[in-house]
Parts: structure tokens; C-alpha cells; sequence
């Protein structure tokens, strides 16, 4: 078998090298425009991915850029690397405690963000066939 990553074009050239023995490619991705499909397929090869891996990542990333945003930590970090440690700053990232709160209802109004959160989920089947 054959484990490859983002990065590596798997075209003809490197199937010949693996030879007819190679039975089986898996990619740590969740993309495989990196793999000449076509001609893994003409050869009988099996191919695994990880669709969908990143999808909770993705989402939990979004929702702590716009928590980060929404308490002003990027101005603090500015503020900090200043060493602008004054009164201001000390009510710059005052905001509520979400620990306390059930944050699964998406509503960041009710705790004083002033905004909503959609969410919106979908899955996408890219079938090999292979």
C-alpha cells in the first residue's frame, strides 16, 4: 500500500514505480485532486480519504474566531505585547462567562455578543467507484 499526503501528486509516474503489486493508496486528506484517478482506476486500486475529518474542526475554529472577536482578544494580545496594561485594558475583554451557560443553542445575543450564530451542516458523497 501506499500512504500519501496533500502534497504528493500521485500520477502514472508513481504508480509505475510501486508497481503491480500496489494494491491500495491511502491519503490523509480530505481532497484527493492529488491523485490521478483515472489512472488508478484503469489499474484496480483501491483508494481510501477522510472526508468530512476537518468538518467539526472547521466549525469549533469559526466559532472560537468569532468568540475571540467578539471579546476583543486580538486588540488585548496588541494591548499586552504594548505593555499598555492600564485601566482600560483591565475592562477591554470584561464580557460574559460562557461556562456557565448552555452555548449549544447558538444564541450569543441572549449572553451580550449582540449577534447570532447559523448553522448550517451538509454532507457530500464524492463516490471513487473505485
Amino acid at each position: 500500500g501506499l500512504l500519501c499526503l496533500l502534497s504528493d501528486k500521485i500520477d502514472a509516474e508513481v504508480l509505475d514505480a510501486a508497481g503491480p503489486n500496489l494494491k491500495v493508496i491511502s491519503t490523509l486528506s480530505v481532497g484527493f485532486d492529488h491523485l490521478a484517478i483515472n489512472e488508478i482506476k484503469k489499474r484496480g486500486i483501491r483508494v481510501g480519504y477522510t472526508p468530512d475529518v476537518l468538518t467539526d474542526a472547521t466549525a469549533e475554529l469559526t466559532v472560537a474566531l468569532l468568540l475571540a472577536t467578539c471579546r476583543r482578544l486580538p486588540e488585548g494580545v496588541e494591548e499586552v505585547k504594548k505593555m499598555l496594561v492600564t485601566k482600560r485594558f483591565c475592562f477591554l475583554l470584561t464580557s460574559i462567562v460562557l461556562a456557565k451557560h448552555n452555548v449549544s443553542q447558538w444564541k450569543l445575543k441572549q449572553f451580550g455578543y449582540q449577534c447570532y450564530l447559523k448553522y448550517l451542516h451538509f454532507w457530500v458523497d464524492y463516490p471513487f467507484n473505485v
